[in-house]
């Protein structure tokens, strides 16, 4: 995750040096490095400049030469690479994984998804400061963003650097996650498409989530939001006292203009989003236990798709949109014609997969439903055509171009 544009790489390399390890390359936007001081600290730090406001064709090429060099760092054995999961920092307390960069890494890969991902070997890390570096800035920024677009100031991005640097943080806890793991990699590349960038995003994000240390101040921060005492006993008055007169106190820093009580509101959910994210996270995996261990009904969907002369039959958990593994489904699959044939599942894995198909419609029912009877499946046909060729389709991706002033 991604909080302050220099500390946080920085600190990943303190913590690297320190146990006789050795520290990564820094991806660093370019836009950052308009003073020759900062650039020159940077680059003492082994930078990687990612270039910045240019062209979509610019972009495309820059990508694939930032993708080949750090796939060639890595699998090399050169160097790790630290890369922020977005293009700037989180500015709202929410950690995500933008799905370009998803992309960017994969455009270099020259073997199957499952491969390219793995000898990447990403690692998430979790990084977290009791006192949000450049809050107020980032708070700011967020309540103009809302009735017109935010132009960044002449010196600001060298402002907000020596601002996070200087600031009082507090508690700074760095959690290094585990490894994606080979399952959860072979799992993304059964979904289509997008949704295959949008699996790896979820396994970064919720390891991104797990690791994240939540301070007394993003409780306090929550309750405030949520007007509750949900979280009491983990602070005392005499802290919410203290963490009052410090958001106070910040918000005195900026333009009397701005609206108070909506830049109070957006202050306080920088602090306490990560809290719902951890909620977020904690339920969605309770959920799943607690139907395992109460034995509940589990529905299961049957999915199919065709790209070209192929035929992809997916089973998922239709709670948790996850593949569903572990039972032998089978399928009886009928063309046009009248031929048949039936198809297992033989390896578990929640996916059937046949290539080399005829182009044409088919028909595919699940074999004998009723030896699934401690699951929920629809017995009904299902129809499919399977494709000749591939179909490709404009995408307008106009809304997805960023400017340079909603980075960092």
């Amino acid at each position: 995750n991604h909080r302050d544009i220099i500390l946080d790489p920085a600190i990943t390399q303190v913590v690297l040096y320190r146990n006789g390890l050795q520290t990564t390359e820094i991806a660093v936007g370019s836009n950052l490095l308009s003073n020759k001081y900062v650039e020159y600290l940077i680059r003492s730090n082994r930078m990687i400049k990612v270039i910045r406001g240019i062209n979509a064709r610019q972009l495309y090429l820059s990508s694939q030469v930032l993708s080949k060099y750090i796939r060639n760092g890595i699998t090399s054995g050169k160097s790790s690479i630290w890369i922020a999961q977005r293009e700037g920092r989180t500015k709202n307390g929410i950690d995500t994984t933008e799905q370009g960069l998803l992309k960017m890494l994969d455009m270099s890969g020259t073997k199957d998804f499952v491969s390219n991902f793995e000898e990447l070997n990403i690692v998430p890390l979790s990084i977290s400061y009791e006192y949000e570096p450049c809050d107020i800035m980032k708070a700011r920024e967020l309540l103009i963003s809302r009735t017109q677009k935010y132009v960044k100031g002449p010196q600001e991005d060298l402002i907000s650097i020596m601002t996070g640097i200087n600031q009082q943080k507090g508690n700074i806890h760095l959690n290094i996650g585990a490894p994606l793991t080979h399952e959860e990699i072979v799992e993304a590349s059964y979904c289509n498409k997008n949704d295959r960038y949008q699996a790896i995003r979820h396994a970064v994000d919720d390891r991104v989530i797990e690791g994240y240390r939540l301070w007394k101040n993003n409780y306090i921060a929550y309750d405030m939001v949520n007007h509750s005492y949900k979280y009491s006993d983990l602070y005392t008055p005499e802290d919410v006292e203290k963490f009052t007169n410090y958001v106070e106190q910040q918000l005195d820093k900026v333009e009397k203009s701005l609206n108070r009580s909506d830049l109070r509101d957006i202050f306080l959910k920088i602090y306490g989003n990560p809290v719902l994210s951890k909620e977020q996270l904690m339920e969605e995996k309770q959920q799943e236990e607690d139907a395992k261990a109460a034995g509940e009904e589990v529905h299961i969907f049957m999915n199919i798709t065709s790209i070209q002369r192929d035929m992809k039959i997916k089973f998922s958990n239709e709670a948790t949109g996850k593949l569903f593994s572990g039972v032998e489904f089978e399928v009886n699959i009928k063309n046009s014609s009248g031929g048949e044939l039936n198809k297992k599942d033989d390896d578990k894995d929640g996916v059937i997969y046949l290539t080399g198909m005829k182009s044409g419609k088919y028909t595919v029912t699940l074999v004998s439903p009723l030896q699934y009877e401690d699951y929920v499946l629809s017995s009904d046909p299902v129809i499919i055509t399977v494709k000749e060729d591939i179909e490709y389709k404009k995408v307008d991706v106009a809304n997805e171009i960023k400017s340079e002033s909603q980075v960092n």
